[in-house]
C-alpha cells in the first residue's frame, strides 16, 4: 500500500485540498462490497515481521517496474527494517517512485531536503530550498495535502522575509486552488495573525475568501471572525454565522466550540431537504446566500447532497449552485459539485 509509514509529515494548519468530500470508495469487482483491498504478498509478509521476504518481493516488483513497490522498498532501507539503514538507497528508490508520480514519495523527498528547517535543527541552502519546494509542489499537485501545507508554510516564511518570488508563488498557489495557501497569504496581512508585511485588512479578507471558497476551514473561521468584528468589513453576523458553520463542517454549535452565540442563534430552516441536524446550518446558509454570500448558496446545496437527497433534489441543487456561481463565477467547489449533480455522482444515503 502506497501510504505505508510516510514519516516526517509536518503540518501547522489543517489543509483541505479536496473541494468536496463525497466520493464513494470504488471496489474491485472480484471483492465483496465494502471488503478491504487484498494485501500483496509483500505487505502480508511485512505485517508478520518477515522483513526479508517482504524486501525480496518488493525488490522483484520494483525491478519489474512497479513504482509503488520501489517506494515500499525505499521505506525499508530508510527505517532499517531487517537490513542496515541506507539513506542513499532510500533516496534513489523513492526518487524512482516520485518520477512515476507517487505523491507520498515526492513529499518525502521534499522533507529530506528541508528536514533541518522543519525540525528546527538547522537551515537549508538556497539549492535545498529550491529542490524541496519543487518536490512539495509536485506532491501537492498529485494530491498530497500535507505537501501543500508544507509548501505554503515555507513560501509564507520566505515571503515574510521579503522574497517577492515566494509571495508571487504563494498567491498563485492560492488562486490555483490550495485553500491553506490562501490562509498563509492572509496571515501576512492580518494583524490578528502577527502580520509580517503590514496590516492590510482588505488583502487579508480577499485571501481568506478565496481560501474559504476552496474549503479551507481556517480561512472560513477567520473570515467569520472578521465579519463578526468588522475587521476590514462592515459587521455582518448573517455572513459570519454561515462562515462559522462552514468552518465547523456544518455541525451544530454545541458540537463545534468555535461557533459563537450569534451563529448558534441562526434560525433553522425546517423545510430544507436536509438531515435534521443540519437544519440550523441550512438556515444560516440560506440567509447568507440571500445576503449575497456565494459560500452560503454553495453550503445549502452541499447539505442537500450530504443528506443523500441529491438525486431527488437535483434541480434544487442546480438552483442553489447557479446562485453561487452567479455571485462568484468559476468557484471551483461549486463547479465541481454541479458537475457531480449532472453526472449523478452524489451519495444515495446520508453521509452520517
Amino acid at each position: 500500500m502506497i501510504g505505508r509509514r510516510a514519516k516526517g509529515l509536518h503540518s501547522a494548519f489543517a489543509a483541505a485540498l479536496i473541494a468536496f468530500a463525497l466520493a464513494v470508495p470504488a471496489t474491485a469487482q472480484s471483492q465483496r462490497p465494502n471488503a478491504p483491498p487484498a494485501k500483496s504478498a509483500a505487505q502480508a509478509a511485512y505485517d508478520k515481521g518477515d522483513y526479508a521476504t517482504a524486501r525480496k518481493l518488493w525488490q522483484e516488483a520494483c525491478d519489474a517496474g512497479s513504482a509503488g513497490d520501489c517506494y515500499e522498498l525505499g521505506i525499508v532501507y530508510r527505517d532499517g527494517e531487517g537490513v542496515e539503514p541506507d539513506r542513499a538507497r532510500y533516496v534513489a528508490l523513492i526518487t524512482r517512485a516520485c518520477d512515476a508520480d507517487i505523491a507520498v514519495a515526492c513529499y518525502n523527498l521534499g522533507h529530506e531536503e528541508l528536514r533541518a528547517v522543519e525540525t528546527g535543527t538547522g537551515t537549508a541552502s538556497l539549492e535545498q530550498l529550491s529542490r524541496g519546494l519543487a518536490f512539495y509542489r509536485r506532491a501537492c499537485t498529485l494530491g498530497q495535502p500535507k505537501a501543500c501545507t508544507n509548501l505554503y508554510l515555507h513560501l509564507s516564511r520566505e515571503a515574510a522575509g521579503g522574497d517577492g518570488t515566494a509571495l508571487a508563488d504563494l498567491r498563485q498557489l492560492c488562486v490555483d486552488g490550495t485553500g491553506a495557501a490562501c490562509f498563509g497569504l492572509a496571515s501576512l496581512y492580518d494583524i490578528h495573525l502577527d502580520a509580517k508585511l503590514g496590516n492590510d485588512p482588505e488583502a487579508a479578507n480577499a485571501a481568506l475568501l478565496l481560501g474559504c471558497e476552496r474549503m479551507d476551514y481556517d480561512s472560513c473561521q477567520n473570515l467569520a471572525w472578521h465579519y463578526d468584528h468588522g475587521f476590514g468589513l462592515e459587521t455582518n453576523r448573517v455572513r459570519g454565522s454561515a462562515l462559522y458553520h462552514l468552518a465547523c463542517d456544518d455541525d451544530p454549535g454545541f458540537l463545534c466550540p468555535m461557533v459563537p452565540g450569534s451563529a448558534v442563534a441562526a434560525l433553522p430552516d425546517r423545510k430544507a431537504p436536509v438531515q435534521r441536524q443540519w437544519q440550523r446550518a441550512a438556515g444560516a446558509y440560506r440567509a447568507a446566500c440571500d445576503d449575497g454570500l456565494a459560500m452560503g448558496c454553495f453550503g445549502y446545496a452541499r447539505l442537500i447532497a450530504k443528506s443523500g437527497r441529491g438525486a431527488k433534489e437535483a434541480e434544487t441543487m442546480r438552483s442553489w449552485l447557479g446562485r453561487a456561481l452567479t455571485l462568484s463565477p468559476g468557484m471551483p467547489i461549486a463547479t465541481e459539485l454541479l458537475r457531480r449533480v449532472d453526472a449523478g455522482e452524489l451519495p444515495a444515503a446520508p453521509l452520517r
